[in-house]
């Protein structure tokens, strides 16, 4: 069965590192934000898309990574800004 949203969530705004999704799934928050763009993970070469809110165009979280943690994890609503 579908669940939809409670009207009022916890928001955990701009999780666009590992450490702030980590964070994210420890504590109350039911929604999570995050912004997509195309740059570099940290110590690789190449760009793909990854977490990260603009000017920054490096992060240690792909979009890859963050979209499988959120699947795994799967309590949180997610809002993806794509930048």
């Amino acid at each position: 069965a579908w669940l939809f949203p409670a009207a009022e969530q916890q928001w955990a705004h701009s999780c666009c590192s590992a450490s702030s999704l980590e964070s994210a799934f420890q504590g109350p928050v039911t929604a999570i934000e995050a912004d997509i763009l195309m740059g570099t993970i940290e110590s690789e070469h190449g760009e793909v898309p990854i977490m990260a809110h603009p000017p920054c165009r490096t992060s240690d979280l792909s979009f890859e990574d963050f979209w499988q943690r959120c699947l795994a994890e799967a309590r949180h609503h997610l809002k993806l800004d794509f930048k």
